[in-house]
């Protein structure tokens, strides 16, 4: 359901109600610079979204556990394991046995059963009962195995460790700033909206996992700077930041929803000019180690990054001019000639 935000900075906004918004994110702009005609063939035409996707759900646990505590998990469907659970009754003899210790009858439908046991006894494990309640919050939960629950603790204890991280943290959660901050704003009368991860005082806090296959033959660092091309996280920052410095305004003028962290929170972040732009990139298998890498806005790869994000909001606003915001967005390529150094060597091979 499309929700319309007023523009603002908010604080303990929903991850559904953020994206439930129309406005143009850094994912689309991003989509936009390298290709806006598959940008809005995308938009007319969604990919069914698989929420369930293990890494997409174990990527999802680790924010939500380091951004806002051990009660996150509560967000999740934690699949059920009958070793975990003490006197367990599963099978029917179970009950049977159960039942004839409680010295109540033992009817011959399994969920007669049951409810006859549940009159007398509140407390003990049935795994019907479990697994079905299981079952009824996967439609609501994206679901974790109890693994998965032991690496994310794991992970968020070596964020903790990191002597980096360890200042900035309590807990394996960040402290001392802002979770998921949302910001909607206006960019030349284009709806914007940005939603950073942490946003603290003179610092933004960007977290990312990876996955690889190859960490005994490449270091940590060069595992990131290969994600970071494939993925281009650097558009992302560019365009955040520049959220950011639209806060500047909203703040200004007391557009800001929900609770800060403090009555002085925004006066403190907004009395830097700029703040530092921080990655903290978990590693998801392996050994969960954090590599913390900072993005400073002086380099040229920053200025090339907010280029890529200009350029996308100006073939966003270009297409939705000659074709309209809602319509299909026609290619115009131009004839692509191949010259010699566009070969690779193999080139032509058997």
């Amino acid at each position: 359901m499309t929700k319309i935000h007023e523009y603002g900075i908010y604080f303990g906004l929903d991850e559904d109600e953020y994206h439930a918004d129309p406005a143009l994110g850094s994912t689309g702009v991003k989509d936009l610079y390298f290709d806006p005609v598959e940008y809005q063939h995308e938009i007319l035409n969604p990919t069914p979204k698989d929420w369930q996707a293990p890494h997409l759900v174990w990527g999802s646990a680790l924010h939500a556990r380091t951004l806002e505590g051990r009660s996150a998990f509560d967000k999740f469907s934690i699949n059920p394991n009958k070793a975990d659970y003490e006197d367990l009754l599963d099978t029917m003899k179970d009950l049977e046995k159960h039942a004839d210790m409680l010295g109540i009858p033992s009817p011959r439908k399994k969920t007669d059963l049951i409810s006859a046991i549940r009159d007398f006894d509140k407390d003990v494990p049935i795994w019907d009962e479990i697994y079905n309640k299981y079952q009824d919050d996967l439609a609501e939960k994206p679901s974790l195995t109890k693994e998965n629950v032991r690496e994310i603790e794991a992970a968020a204890e070596w964020m903790q460790r990191d002597p980096l991280l360890e200042v900035v943290m309590e807990d394996g959660t960040f402290c001392g700033g802002g979770s998921e901050v949302s910001i909607f704003y206006d960019q030349n009368g284009l709806r914007r909206k940005a939603r950073l991860d942490f946003m603290g005082v003179g610092t933004i806090v960007d977290l990312k996992s990876w996955r690889s296959k190859t960490t005994r033959r490449m270091t940590v660092q060069r595992a990131f700077m290969n994600e970071l091309n494939a993925f281009r996280y650097d558009i992302q920052a560019a365009d955040y930041l520049q959220a950011w410095k639209h806060g500047r305004f909203l703040w200004e003028t007391d557009r800001v929803f929900g609770k800060p962290p403090s009555e002085t929170f925004l006066e403190e972040v907004y009395s830097y000019e700029v703040p530092r732009w921080i990655w903290v990139m978990m590693k998801a298998n392996g050994a969960p180690q954090p590599l913390v890498v900072e993005f400073s806005s002086n380099t040229f790869a920053y200025g090339a990054a907010l280029d890529c994000v200009n350029e996308g909001v100006e073939n966003y606003l270009k297409f939705c001019e000659r074709y309209g915001k809602d319509e299909i967005w026609y290619s115009s390529h131009p004839v692509l000639v191949l010259a010699n150094e566009d070969f690779p060597p193999w080139f032509g091979q058997k």
